[in-house]
């Protein structure tokens, strides 16, 4: 089915951190969905080269600095990242974490920022739904939609792109209809984030 008379193409993403630095990745899940189905997937640990590994960070994720020793650092990952994403839009649930903390790990390297297009399913959520709570597994309850492993970036990329799939397609919209009717325009890595056009009203 082609939600909005346009097919549904896009690579649902997350990251998890060592601390409270935005750029301090220690692991990282893609998943690649097309029409609601997984057609691919990547996961890695990842070196974030840091002086620490907050207490309250592994006690979410469950990644300590033992497990990343000898693990790819991002420089190391880059090709494989961008390769898998190839130019399809890119999804994350509250994305201002997730595309911030990769821009700002590229800029820790001095890595050239791919510009990457994304949305964000917690703003797709929010803007169609008047839920309690949009966060990520809240969401995914509503949709029926697997929350195993809450925490680990392969699961919550999972979960991200069937929230997404699911939100269009229950709304009979595509990602340029919502952003069309809602006034959003596209993020882009190291450039802009997904926001409101300017001078458009709330809805």
């Amino acid at each position: 089915m082609m939600t909005g008379g346009r097919m549904m193409k896009y690579v649902a993403l997350d990251i998890e951190t060592a601390n409270n630095e935005r750029s301090s990745i220690c692991s990282i899940g893609m998943v690649k969905f097309e029409e609601g189905r997984i057609i691919d997937e990547f996961y890695s640990l990842m070196n974030p080269e840091v002086d620490y590994f907050s207490y309250m960070n592994i006690d979410i994720h469950g990644i300590t600095e033992a497990d990343v020793l000898g693990q790819p650092t991002l420089p190391e990952l880059q090709g494989d990242l961008e390769s898998f994403i190839d130019n399809d839009i890119m999804v994350a649930h509250f994305s201002q974490f997730d595309m911030y903390g990769i821009q700002d790990a590229y800029n820790k390297y001095s890595l050239e920022i791919p510009p990457l297009n994304y949305i964000c399913s917690y703003r797709l959520s929010k803007s169609l739904y008047k839920f309690p709570s949009h966060k990520l597994v809240q969401m995914a309850e509503y949709f029926n939609v697997k929350t195993d492993n809450h925490h680990n970036a392969l699961a919550d990329a999972r979960m991200a792109g069937h929230i997404t799939y699911n939100i269009l397609k229950e709304n009979n919209l595509s990602i340029e209809d919502f952003n069309n009717h809602y006034n959003y325009q596209l993020g882009t890595l190291g450039r802009n984030g997904y926001t409101k056009k300017r001078g458009s009203r709330a809805r």
